[in-house]
């Protein structure tokens, strides 16, 4: 067995596509993942699989949860080993962030067309301060995320591909989880 960490993309925001952490870790058992787990109310799901391309989880997840709840919700799905790569490439974890300031991370779904990603990096100002590395987007919004351009819809958008963000902290925090599955 792998140790997965699944981010649901849309649900418990703004009273819409509601669900209760404890009926989605039911659902996750119900499809066969053991030693679930939920982390707050934005639909973090820590679970154990056979071991399979994260896509190919993201995907089959998705679909078992469309069927399971009628209406589409988005899953981006790693392993263990990929959410430690991807926390230890954040450039900004180990900033002494400002009081306004807050470090993000958003997942995307596809690797971006690198078209896509260079007319993504062209928009980086003294506002937001960004990186792209693979799936992965580390964003600094030094006046907050709500004051910054780079929303996950707006991500989205300009690179053509469904995508999650959460902070840091939860970033962090999904991998503490995950590694005492292990």
């Amino acid at each position: 067995m792998s140790t997965y960490i699944a981010l649901l993309r849309g649900i418990n925001v703004s009273g819409q596509k509601l669900i209760k952490m404890n009926d989605l870790k039911s659902y996750f058992v119900s499809y066969g993942y053991k030693n679930v787990q939920t982390y707050i109310q934005s639909g973090n799901v820590v679970f154990e699989s056979a071991k399979q391309e994260s896509e190919k989880l993201s995907k089959k997840v998705g679909e078992q949860l469309t069927v399971s709840l009628g209406y589409i919700v988005p899953v981006i799905a790693r392993s263990l080993s990929e959410w430690i790569i991807l926390n230890e490439k954040n450039p900004y974890s180990k900033l002494k962030l400002k009081p306004d300031e807050h470090v993000y991370v958003t997942l995307l779904a596809t690797k971006p067309k690198p078209d896509l990603a260079q007319s993504l990096i062209a928009l980086s100002d003294t506002t937001d301060e960004f990186q792209l590395n693979g799936k992965t987007v580390y964003i600094l919004c030094r006046k907050g995320y709500g004051n910054s351009k780079f929303s996950n819809n707006f991500i989205e958008k300009k690179l053509d591909t469904q995508a999650t963000t959460r902070n840091l902290a939860t970033m962090q925090k999904l991998q503490m989880i995950a590694e005492g599955l292990k």
